[in-house]
C-alpha cells in the first residue's frame, strides 16, 4: 500500500463499520478466539491454547487474506483497500499480543513493526509487546451466524478441492459445474450468500445449490476407535455389518440417533456417514465427494468455452512467470502488450487475447493490451515469445506510458481550423511540429502537434494535471488556439 503512495494508518473505525463478510467474520473470530484464550489461561489450561492460535493462523492466513487479495491490492477501490489492510492490522495486533506468552522474541519482533502505524501517546504503543495488556473480547462483535456461514463455505471448497485431486485435475482448469446439495435449506442459504467464493476458488463457471436429498446415496462406517476397545472380538462382524446398512436405514438413523446392527445398538458419535451421488454411475463426466451432512458434485464435462477460459488461465501464467523473470512486480510502471506471432497459426491465441481480456486483467491485476496496437512510441523493456498449448504468443512489456486514440484525435483536428505558420507549431510555447501537414488541411500536423504536446508530460505529472482540471489538459497549439484534450477519450495512460 505504501509502495504506492499512500501512508497507512490504522483506524479502529473503518473495521468497526465494515460491512464486508470477511471482515466481520474474521474479526468475529478474533474476539472469539480472544474469549477462549482469556477462559482457558484463567482455568491454568495453557495447553489447549496453543493448538487454538497455531489453528487462528491458518485461518488468517489460507482464508481470510487468500480471499482479500485482490482488496488488499486496490482492485476494488481505494475505500475498499485501505478498510480491508485496517481489519487485518487489527488482527494480527490482537494475535500478536495474544501470542507473546508463548513466542516472546516473534511476537516482539512483529509488534515492533505493528505499533508504527499507531499514533503517538495511543495506548497499545508500548517499548514492548510485554509492557501492553492481553486484549479483552468486544463481546457484540461475535457472530456465531456468520462464522457457521463460513465454515460451511469452507468445508464445501474443500470437498471441491478433493474431488479435483481425485480427477487429478488442477484447479487451473475450469469446470463447467460445481452442485452442492444439502437437505437443510439454511444451509443451502449460506452456500448462496457466500456463493462468489465458492466459484473463484473452485474455478467454476456454474454454481448449483439444491436441498433435493434424493439425489443422494448414504453409506456407512464403524468408528473404530470408540466401537473396537468396546466391543472387542465383536468389532469385526459389526463393521462388516455396518457397511451393508442401507440407504433407507442410514436414513432413520439420521432421523433418530441411534441404530441397531447386530443386536447393538449403535448412537450418531459411532458411525461415520459418507453421502455419494447417484447419478455418478450414469455419467462419467460426475466426480463427487462429502462429509456427513453435504455433498459436492463436480461435472467435468469440457466444452469450447471451457477450453478457452483454460487457454487464458495457461496465458495468464506464462506473462507472470515472464514479469518475474523480467525483474518486475505488480506494482511497476509497466505496460503489456500480448500478441500472436503469426496470426494465422494461433487462432486460439487470438479468441483468448479477445474474448477473455476481463478475465486476464483480473488474473493479472493489470490490463494487457494487443500488441498489434502499440503506437510506436513506446519503450520496450522485455519482450519474448513462447508457445502455449502449440501456438506462439509474443508478449512485450513497455515503460508506462500515454496511449492515443488516433481517431478522436482526428475528430478534434478536424473540427478545428488551423491557420498557416512559416515557423514550427508551438504548445505552451514549447515547439512541437509544423501544423500544416501534407494533407493540406493540416489535419495530420495537428494529430502530430497533439500527440507531442501529451508526450512532453511524464506520465504521472499529466494525470496529476488532468485530474486537477476536471479530467482534460489544455494546450495552446501556434496556428491552432487551444486545443483540449480528454483523458480516456483522446487519450489514457
Amino acid at each position: 500500500y505504501e509502495n504506492n503512495g499512500g501512508k497507512f494508518q490504522a483506524d479502529p473505525a473503518l473495521v468497526e463499520a465494515s460491512d464486508n463478510v470477511m471482515d466481520r467474520w474474521i474479526y468475529a473470530a478474533t474476539q472469539h478466539l480472544i474469549q477462549y484464550v482469556d477462559q482457558e489461561m484463567k482455568a491454568y489450561r495453557l495447553y489447549t491454547v496453543a493448538p487454538k492460535l497455531v489453528d487462528f493462523l491458518e485461518q488468517l492466513t489460507n482464508w481470510y487474506v487468500r480471499l482479500n487479495r485482490d482488496r488488499m491490492r486496490g482492485l476494488s477501490g481505494a475505500d475498499e483497500t485501505i478498510t480491508s489492510l485496517c481489519t487485518l492490522y487489527e488482527v494480527l495486533m490482537i494475535i500478536t499480543r495474544l501470542m507473546a506468552p508463548f513466542t516472546p522474541f516473534l511476537t516482539e519482533y512483529l509488534y515492533q513493526n505493528l505499533a508504527r502505524a499507531l499514533p503517538e501517546g495511543h495506548p497499545d504503543r508500548c517499548a514492548s509487546v510485554h509492557w501492553v495488556s492481553l486484549p479483552k473480547a468486544n463481546e457484540k462483535r461475535i457472530d456465531a451466524h456468520i462464522e457457521t456461514r463460513v465454515a460451511r463455505m469452507q468445508t464445501v471448497i474443500e470437498l471441491g478441492r478433493q474431488v479435483r485431486e481425485k480427477r487429478k485435475v488442477s484447479l487451473k482448469t475450469p469446470v463447467k459445474e460445481v452442485r452442492v446439495i444439502h437437505a437443510d435449506p439454511s444451509y443451502i442459504a449460506d452456500i448462496d450468500y457466500l456463493q462468489s467464493y465458492i466459484k473463484d476458488e473452485l474455478n467454476t463457471m456454474e454454481l448449483t445449490l439444491s436441498t433435493d436429498a434424493s439425489a443422494i446415496h448414504l453409506s456407512a462406517q464403524a468408528n473404530s476407535q470408540i466401537l473396537g476397545p468396546k466391543f472387542g472380538k465383536e468389532f469385526g462382524p459389526i463393521r462388516k455389518a455396518v457397511c451393508e446398512l442401507t440407504h433407507e436405514q442410514l436414513q432413520a438413523f439420521e432421523e433418530t440417533g441411534e441404530i441397531a446392527v447386530c443386536g447393538h445398538t449403535l448412537k450418531r458419535d459411532e458411525l461415520f456417514l459418507k453421502r455419494s451421488a447417484k447419478d455418478i454411475v450414469t455419467n462419467p463426466n460426475l466426480e463427487a465427494d462429502g462429509d456427513n451432512s453435504v455433498l459436492v458434485v463436480v461435472d467435468f464435462t469440457s466444452d469450447d468455452s471451457l477450453q478457452t477460459m483454460a487457454l487464458a488461465r495457461e496465458v495468464a501464467n506464462r506473462v507472470q512467470k515472464m514479469r518475474k523473470k523480467a525483474g518486475l512486480s505488480q506494482d511497476d510502471p509497466v505496460d503489456m502488450w500480448a500478441t500472436p506471432a503469426d496470426l494465422t497459426k494461433a487462432p486460439n491465441i487470438q479468441k483468448v487475447l479477445t474474448k477473455e481480456r476481463e478475465y486476464l486483467h483480473r488474473c493479472l491485476r493489470r490490463q494487457i493490451f494487443d500488441g498489434e496496437q502499440r503506437q510506436g512510441h513506446e519503450v520496450i523493456i522485455y519482450q519474448e515469445d513462447v508457445t502455449v498449448n502449440g501456438e506462439d504468443l509474443r508478449v512485450e512489456f513497455t515503460l508506462s506510458g500515454i496511449r492515443f486514440n488516433e481517431q478522436e484525435l482526428r475528430r478534434l483536428a478536424q473540427s478545428i481550423k488551423v491557420e498557416s505558420s512559416d515557423g514550427p507549431a508551438k504548445a505552451n510555447g514549447v515547439a512541437a511540429t509544423a501544423v500544416n501537414g501534407v494533407d493540406g488541411d493540416g489535419t495530420d500536423g495537428l494529430v502530430t502537434a497533439m500527440k507531442g504536446c501529451l508526450l512532453s508530460y511524464e506520465v504521472e505529472e499529466l494525470k496529476q494535471l488532468a485530474s486537477s482540471n476536471n479530467g482534460s489538459v489544455t494546450f495552446n497549439i501556434e496556428g491552432a488556439g487551444q486545443c483540449v484534450l480528454i483523458r480516456d477519450k483522446h487519450w489514457s495512460a
